[in-house]
């Protein structure tokens, strides 16, 4: 084979730019194939499109709306925020129990043709749960607002999904918020009753305390002390007493003694020796004024004489009265200072008493104050607990009334005229676009399998050689219109038997839309889902 610049630089500028018109010629080659799967790809999307089966969306809205009565005239004792009290609810509709038991409670399934056989428990929940929409709506100095959607495949059921999904809503926000201001009140009222206990208690301890120490408390110190101070000025006085009482019997002793009667005191002598001394007093005047000689003094010294010999003549006869008026006297004496003996004893007893209980005035005062201090702190936390519990009563009131914050439902879910899903026209378009792609890589993946030489470039690029001239294969007519009609029967048979085909299986052996369903479930696709 002959080599020429000319044709080298025409393979080179082969190389080098796209060549069109080749991979056009590639592509009408290659069309029936093309068209093959488009076809099949199509005929998928159509069938799919008209075989899924309706889906209808009910809407119901609901609003949050504030408490009817200010916080400041009376609150309840619910503090949950709107959007925690929407997540719980919501929480609490979506456990497995109540979604099977809306389900088998509506006949969701059942008045739906979308299953086929008995479905499980875990699919009727995992089902539910795929259909059934919360949507939140809030913002700050703005109403909070849930939306709740169901889809099913009957409009009805739909529609009373939604409804029953709202009454439950609105049953569980009363629920929860009666039972939560009914636990808040019945704790406080524990509380109130245990501290109560406690204040009772605390009292019967401080009573017994105070009975205990009935003369020993603090506040009996005042009277203490002026006991203490009158028991001793009692003692001081018995002990003045009694020494006065002492000096008499020793004096009267010693009078006794020197002068054989019980006193100095003029009452106390004899009628004999008043006249003595009266007589002996008018001497010793007289004798101041007369001489010793004169008559009135001998007279005054006679009759003294004539007093002395009868006061000697009876004072041996007085003698024993007056021992027995002695100890009389003295007895008497005595048994005074017997008297102000006994009388100093029970002061003296008295006394150490009131010592010994001022003495425990200090152990004592400490002790009841720590009874009261703890009975101090009962009555504030009870004080406390009980303004609690009318605060607990009024929530409860509040929220048995429904005056508090509350769910009412602005627009109840009504039957939808129209079905939502599934997109009939997105899913054929998408069968077509997607054989379309599915085409054009079968091409590209047939001509990177295919080792054949075609081009004078190709045979430059794998025999290192430049050709003069190519010659090409040119196929007969008959084998052109064969191969023609062989691309159009094989055309012709998809078109015709695919649908048919697809039918059949989609009636009689298994539902396609199912088929779809759960194959794109395993990639975390779906038709009929959001």
């Amino acid at each position: 084979m002959a080599y020429s610049s000319a044709a080298f630089q025409k393979v080179e500028s082969h190389r080098m730019n796209f060549d069109l018109n080749y991979y056009t010629s590639i592509f009408w080659r290659r069309f029936p194939y093309f068209i093959a799967v488009v076809s099949l790809f199509t005929c998928l999307g159509f069938v799919t499109a008209m075989v899924l089966p309706p889906e209808y969306e009910a809407n119901a809205r609901l609003l949050v709306e504030s408490p009817q009565i200010p916080d400041e005239l009376a609150s309840s004792t619910v503090r949950t925020n709107p959007q925690e009290q929407l997540q719980i609810i919501e929480q609490r509709l979506m456990t497995r129990a109540n979604l099977l038991e809306i389900a088998r409670e509506l006949d969701v399934f059942e008045s739906s043709s979308e299953t086929g056989s008995p479905a499980s428990a875990t699919e009727i929940v995992d089902s539910m749960r795929a259909r059934t929409r919360f949507q939140r709506q809030s913002g700050r100095d703005a109403a909070t607002l849930l939306g709740i959607s169901f889809r099913a495949s009957s409009a009805t059921a739909a529609a009373a999904v939604a409804n029953e999904l709202v009454t439950r809503v609105l049953q569980s926000n009363v629920e929860m918020r009666t039972n939560q201001a009914a636990s808040t009140l019945d704790f406080f009222r524990q509380e109130v009753n245990r501290l109560s206990a406690e204040l009772n208690t605390k009292s019967d301890e401080i009573l017994a305390f105070k009975s205990a120490h009935a003369q020993a408390l603090p506040q009996d110190e005042s009277y203490l002390r002026d006991r203490q101070s009158s028991v001793s000025s009692t003692l001081g006085q018995i002990d003045r007493e009694m020494g006065i009482l002492n000096d008499q019997k020793v004096r009267l002793i010693e009078i006794f003694e020197q002068t054989g009667r019980l006193s100095v005191d003029e009452s106390q002598l004899s009628p004999e020796e008043r006249a003595l001394n009266a007589a002996r007093s008018q001497l010793d005047e007289a004798l101041l004024v007369y001489s010793a000689n004169h008559p009135r003094v001998k007279m005054l010294e006679a009759r003294i004489g004539q007093l002395e010999q009868q006061f000697e003549s009876s004072g041996a006869s007085s003698s024993d009265g007056k021992r027995t008026l002695l100890d009389a006297q003295v007895a008497e004496i005595d048994t005074r200072l017997d008297a102000l003996r006994d009388l100093k004893e029970t002061n003296e007893a008295e006394l150490t008493r009131i010592n010994g209980l001022l003495a425990e005035l200090p152990k004592n005062g400490i002790e009841l104050e720590a009874l009261e201090r703890d009975y101090e702190n009962i009555q504030l936390r009870y004080n406390s607990a009980s303004a609690r519990l009318s605060q607990a009563e009024t929530g409860e009131r509040i929220e048995a009334t429904s005056q508090g914050q509350r769910i009412t439902v602005i627009e109840q879910a009504t039957v939808p005229t129209t079905p939502t899903k599934p997109n009939r026209a997105a899913i054929a378009a998408a069968g077509v676009g997607a054989g379309i792609a599915a085409g054009l890589g079968l091409i590209l993946l047939l001509e990177l399998l295919n080792k054949a030489i075609r081009r004078p470039i190709e045979l430059t690029d794998k025999l290192g050689i430049t050709p003069i001239a190519v010659l090409p294969y040119v196929p007969t007519s008959a084998e052109t219109s064969r191969k023609r009609w062989s691309s159009l029967v094989i055309a012709a048979v998809l078109l015709l038997l695919l649908p048919v085909a697809l039918f059949m299986i989609h009636s009689y052996v298994f539902p396609l839309d199912e088929l779809i369903e759960k194959a794109l479930n395993k990639f975390g696709f779906s038709l009929l889902g959001s």
